[in-house]
């Protein structure tokens, strides 16, 4: 399952819009939820949050997503966790998904960054997290950029052209955390291909 708030362009129409989205793998139950959507202007900042909660009216596990533009729309979401799902959800990535026809049509800084982001296990705080930036198939010569701990940034050329290149990298960043072998846990299999993107903090 993916749990994650979304920025995206050209989802109510021509400008970014922010909204939390849920998509379930499970054969017997998939399907593909977003909450209700809301305008962000250009250079405004975006914060936003992933935790798993209890839901007040059932008792059971739930995620809750918030999306916010500082002074502007912002969302939270609460979806139930179906009671037959046993895998915990023990991936954490920022992806840049969905290439455009024309690199032109990225922002022209050539950048976003995540800033102040932090990650928890069990309720306790991973002080620092082992991020690992990888490629498939990038286009428009993106690339994710580990800066520090608590900042990721993905960066793209609006110059180069759109075609994705045949090496198996992606144009997303999929940045995992690594510390559940030193809590005696498995780590998952990596998914088979990077899916929505969330905004960090």
């Amino acid at each position: 399952m993916l749990i994650q708030p979304i920025l995206a362009y050209g989802y109510q129409g021509d400008f970014f819009s922010i909204f939390n989205g849920v998509y379930d793998w499970n054969p017997l139950t998939r399907s593909w939820w977003t909450s209700e959507a809301g305008y962000v202007a250009p250079g405004s900042i975006v914060d936003s949050y992933v935790k798993l909660t209890t839901d007040p009216k059932t008792g059971g596990d739930a995620y809750e997503m918030f999306v916010g533009a500082r002074g502007g729309f912002n969302v939270t979401s609460l979806r139930t966790v179906d009671p037959g799902q046993a895998t915990n959800e023990s991936w954490a990535m920022f992806v840049l998904e969905h290439q455009p026809n024309s690199c032109e049509a990225y922002p022209p800084n050539n950048a976003f960054t995540f800033e102040g982001v932090t990650l928890e296990v069990d309720g306790h705080r991973v002080e620092k997290p082992a991020w690992q930036a990888e490629q498939e198939r990038p286009a428009c010569d993106s690339e994710a950029v580990v800066v520090d701990a608590s900042t990721i940034s993905i960066t793209w050329d609006t110059s180069a052209k759109a075609e994705a290149s045949a090496l198996p990298a992606a144009a997303s960043g999929s940045l995992r955390a690594a510390d559940w072998a030193a809590q005696g846990r498995e780590s998952p299999p990596p998914p088979r291909k990077w899916l929505p993107a969330g905004t960090g903090q």
